[in-house]
């Protein structure tokens, strides 16, 4: 059973509000209704009942918040153990994917420096597979990156995904047109791309694997060809006019997923601060760009 769902439900019960709880959260409303909404499937039954002005307990709820607060209880009890020094400090090293510096890594990076300001935070950028392989040599303690891992000594946990679009320069010429650009070769993005070439009868287009964002929107910008990608890296040239999201008659291609895993053999409690404002950044930033944007995780 998922403790942020519990730790949802308490506050809400305590509060009788979901924006309070959200506040008391720092997240979003449309969040601790998804959780408490997951905890009622889990658990199947109603805990709430809500209108538009209160929170009621149900009869179900009531016996459930008692049991709730006591875990509740337990686990800030932990959380404080394992705090002992409040004043974090040392080097907790950061591995982030492309799409996330392009995103909300600066905000996370800011949020972290504020928060704790005597940890240092080292990062690195590279792609999802050459990440996965700096984190299990121990090189790095988080990534940023696509894809669960599941290996002895690493927990991971989904974050959020960005929805894919067809983007291109307005004045695209249509020779180009069957050049297609997206992440590099050995990404999910590719794979996931090229399959959905096969599929739709698309495979003569010829598919383009760039390691650089920056390098995509160049060429994106100077009429290379048509770019699969998250509009959410390319945020200004599309305000700018310079790009713009196709709206052919185009097959959806699946999101791009972003996960962090961490080490869990050294590190745990500066890596634990960390993952927690990685999780109230990307809620933050979800709530404010949008699902055309990104889509959080239910976890």
């Amino acid at each position: 059973m998922n403790l942020k769902f519990i730790e949802t439900f308490v506050w809400v019960a305590r509060l009788r509000s979901f924006s309070l709880a959200a506040d008391k959260l720092f997240t979003t409303q449309a969040s601790v209704s998804s959780r408490i909404s997951a905890l009622e499937r889990e658990l199947d039954v109603r805990l709430l009942e809500r209108n538009s002005k209160t929170v009621r307990l149900t009869a179900a709820g009531l016996r459930v918040l008692a049991e709730a607060e006591a875990v509740s209880e337990s686990v800030e009890r932990l959380r404080t153990a394992l705090r002992a020094d409040e004043n974090a400090s040392g080097v907790v090293r950061i591995g982030a994917m492309e799409t996330v510096v392009h995103t909300w890594l600066a905000e996370m990076v800011t949020a972290v420096t504020r928060r704790h300001p005597n940890l240092e935070v080292e990062l690195v950028v590279d792609t999802a597979l050459r990440l996965h392989t700096l984190l299990r040599e121990g090189q790095i303690d988080i990534a940023l990156h696509t894809d669960l891992t599941h290996e002895s000594g690493i927990a991971s946990t989904a974050l959020l995904s960005h929805p894919l679009a067809w983007i291109a320069a307005p004045d695209l010429p249509d020779t180009a047109r069957d050049r297609i650009i997206t992440f590099s070769r050995h990404s999910r993005p590719y794979q996931d791309l090229a399959q959905l070439l096969r599929e739709h009868g698309m495979a003569r287009a010829r598919l383009n694997g760039i390691n650089s964002v920056a390098a995509m929107v160049r060429l994106l910008i100077g009429g290379f060809g048509v770019g699969v990608i998250p509009p959410a890296i390319v945020e200004e040239p599309l305000a700018r006019g310079e790009l713009v999201v196709l709206d052919d008659a185009l097959p959806q291609p699946p999101a791009l997923p972003v996960t962090a895993s961490w080490r869990t053999d050294i590190g745990f409690q500066a890596t634990q601060r960390i993952l927690d404002l990685i999780d109230m950044t990307v809620e933050q930033y979800a709530a404010r760009v949008g699902p055309q944007r990104a889509v959080l995780a239910v976890r």
